[in-house]
């Protein structure tokens, strides 16, 4: 994806340093996934500068301009806190940081046992959803029982407040001004 290019653009060396630094060893998931790379060069740290700017250019048109909204309000990733070390997705918040958009995270409950029924029929849709489906599984899903739920808010480019606005007025909701809690 091209928020894991820009990641990895200087090569992951400062963050491996960092990490190394801790003497702690890498989690499961980030084992298999990051590596010391050669870094970029300058021609290809350009191109995907250009490529996130044509991204950000189409997106500010299609999600702020032609729909005429305020703020988004999306999931954080495609489940709750999931086990340690079962992390799948960061492809839902890492979008709107590649973007520079400002977003947030607001908890609006903790995970109930009727938010564990059901089960997911549709069509398994590639290998991310496949591993993310895993996370669901019966005797994985249990795990999940009074973990935090929440939100991602996210606010169009150049607009910091009218995120946190956004976060300020979805926090009043939740913890029900005027005495009363919403069950989200």
């Amino acid at each position: 994806s091209l928020s894991n290019k820009f990641f990895s653009a200087e090569g992951s060396a400062h963050l491996l340093s960092l990490i190394n630094s801790t003497s702690e060893p890498l989690i499961p998931w980030l084992s298999t996934r990051l590596r010391q790379k050669t870094p970029a060069t300058l021609d290809r740290f350009r191109a995907l500068s250009a490529q996130r700017n044509e991204l950000s250019t189409q997106l500010l048109r299609s999600i702020w301009i032609d729909n005429d909204i305020d703020i988004l309000i999306c999931p954080v990733a495609p489940h709750p806190v999931p086990p340690p070390d079962a992390w799948n997705a960061v492809g839902y918040t890492s979008a709107f940081v590649l973007l520079n958009w400002p977003a947030g995270v607001v908890q609006v409950g903790r995970v109930r046992g009727e938010d564990l029924r059901g089960e997911m029929q549709e069509e398994v849709k590639g290998e991310w959803d496949r591993v993310n489906r895993g996370l669901w599984d019966a005797g994985v899903r249990e795990g999940y029982l009074g973990s935090a739920m929440a939100v991602q808010v996210v606010g169009p480019p150049g607009r910091e407040r009218r995120c946190w606005e956004g976060m300020r007025v979805l926090e009043r909701v939740v913890e029900g001004v005027g005495g009363e809690r919403a069950r989200l």
